[in-house]
C-alpha cells in the first residue's frame, strides 16, 4: 500500500470538497465550476445552502404526527403503565 502524506491527504480532502460544493451548486442551479477560486466557489456555497435550508425547513416533515395521533399514542402509552 502507499503512504501518502498529510499534506497530500489534506489536498485531496480540498478537491473532493470542492469538487461536492460545485456539484451542489450546480444542482441548485446556480452556475460554478471546479476553475472558480475557493473563496468564491465558498462564498457562493454558503449563500446558495443558506437558501436551500431554508427552503427544506418550510416543507412539511413527512414524518411528523397529528395531534389527534399523539393524543391517542399518549392515552395508550397511559393505559398500558397502569396494567
Amino acid at each position: 500500500m502507499l503512504k501518502t502524506s498529510t499534506k497530500e491527504k489534506k489536498m485531496t480532502n480540498v478537491k473532493e470538497e470542492r469538487k461536492m460544493m460545485v456539484e451542489f451548486l450546480n444542482s441548485v442551479g446556480e452556475n460554478a465550476s471546479l476553475k472558480m477560486s475557493t473563496e468564491r466557489l465558498t462564498r457562493k456555497y454558503n449563500v446558495a445552502f443558506k437558501k436551500w435550508k431554508n427552503e427544506q425547513d418550510k416543507m412539511p416533515n413527512p414524518f411528523a404526527m397529528s395531534s389527534t395521533e399523539r393524543n391517542r399514542r399518549k392515552r395508550a402509552r397511559r393505559k398500558s403503565r397502569g396494567k
